[in-house]
C-alpha cells in the first residue's frame, strides 16, 4: 500500500499535535507564573517532565506539519523532513533559550 501523495493527512496530524501540545505548554507556563505570583516559587528550572514533553510535542507537530507541507510543494520526503527538522530544532532551541532568559529576569 502506498501513501497518498501529497501527504495532507500528515500535515493535518502535525498541525493538530502542534496546537494541542502548544495549548498544554501554554497552560503549564501560565500555572508556573501564577504559582510564582502567589507564593514566589522559583520559575526555573523549566525542564521538568511535563513542560519538556509538551514542548517536544510542539516541535514534533511543527516538524510533521512543515515536512508534509514542503512535500505538497514538490520536495522529496527525505529532504522535506530534514529541512523541517532543522527548522524546528533551531527555532525551538532559540525560543527555549529566550524563554529561560525571560524567566531569569522575572
Amino acid at each position: 500500500m502506498s501513501l497518498p501523495q501529497p501527504p495532507y493527512l500528515v500535515a493535518g496530524l502535525g498541525l493538530a499535535i502542534g496546537v494541542l501540545c502548544g495549548l498544554t505548554f501554554s497552560r503549564l507556563i501560565q500555572n508556573k507564573l501564577d504559582a510564582w505570583k502567589q507564593d514566589r516559587l522559583a520559575l526555573l528550572p523549566l525542564g521538568n517532565a511535563e513542560i519538556t514533553i509538551s514542548y517536544s510535542g510542539v516541535l514534533v507537530g511543527t516538524t510533521l506539519f512543515i515536512g508534509a507541507s514542503l512535500q505538497v510543494f514538490g520536495f522529496a520526503s527525505g529532504a522535506a523532513l530534514l529541512i523541517a527538522t532543522l527548522l524546528s530544532l533551531l527555532t525551538g532551541g532559540a525560543l527555549w533559550v529566550q524563554l529561560e532568559r525571560l524567566m531569569v529576569q522575572v
